[in-house]
């Protein structure tokens, strides 16, 4: 059972009995809680884990923390669900990390369209893990998603994640296809989700014919033209529930 924490923290060298860190962030986390000695505090270190500590020492100088336990994190994704999101206008590449962190997803990869607006970097992908991160450590989960940009051009954008996860499904997001996202994932076989995201204009007529000859089916969130931050945000909700609904259900014949 986990414990009750002051906050939590991200420290790369969680699970040692005794931790210090002088790092500037987390020490002024520490002076804006005004942590204390005695005060207790979670650490992730992007694992399956939690690790629970209790403050030592807590000034100017640094943090000194002793574990007092640790546990598998249930807020951690159970299978992978990646999200393919075109590049969109700026500022809402930052939104859309933010809340797929917290919704689940174990990567985001940023692609460059026909009619993509802005465009990549890896300076803008460093900041964003850095959202993912703070995400990460706001909503409870341990294990941080993964932030890229797709290395090549995109008529093969989907084959690195074809060839680690041979089995997973998918899926095209499009306000024009005939069928529900839902209707997909009641077959879905829980071995991992892609979900495909075009940016503000859709996929041109070109992107549409490519994706269908890479077999990646195209369904829809319902009647209404969603945003793309939006289209993200719903689709990932969508897929949570049913990866919820159908792991309680795995749980409970074991």
């Amino acid at each position: 059972m986990a414990e009750s924490v002051r906050t939590r923290l991200f420290l790369p060298q969680a699970g040692a009995n005794h931790l210090f860190t002088n790092d500037p962030e987390i020490l002024e986390v520490a002076r804006v809680l005004r942590l204390r000695s005695g005060d207790r505090v979670g650490v992730f270190a992007d694992d399956p884990l939690d690790y629970w500590y209790v403050v030592e020492k807590s000034d100017r100088n640094g943090l000194e923390l002793r574990m007092t336990g640790k546990e598998i994190n249930p807020a951690n994704p159970v299978v992978p669900c990646i999200l393919f999101q075109a590049h969109g206008t700026a500022g809402k590449a930052g939104n859309i990390v933010r809340e797929a962190a917290a919704l689940g997803a174990t990567e985001v990869i940023f692609f460059q369209a026909e009619r993509s607006i802005g465009r990549g970097s890896e300076n803008k992908i460093e900041k964003l893990q850095k959202v993912a991160l703070e995400s990460c450590r706001q909503c409870g989960r341990s294990r941080v998603p993964k932030i890229s940009l797709a290395e090549s051009d995109f008529s093969t954008v989907l084959d690195p994640v074809r060839r680690e996860y041979p089995e997973i499904l998918f899926l095209t997001l499009s306000p024009k296809a005939e069928g529900h996202l839902l209707d997909s994932l009641r077959s879905w076989s829980r071995a991992g989700v892609g979900l495909i995201i075009g940016p503000e204009g859709g996929f041109s007529p070109d992107e549409e014919s490519l994706l269908r000859s890479m077999s990646t089916p195209f369904v829809h969130l319902g009647p209404r033209v969603l945003r793309m931050e939006l289209a993200a945000v719903v689709a990932l909700a969508l897929v949570q529930a049913i990866i919820s609904t159908e792991h309680g259900k795995k749980d409970a014949e074991r």
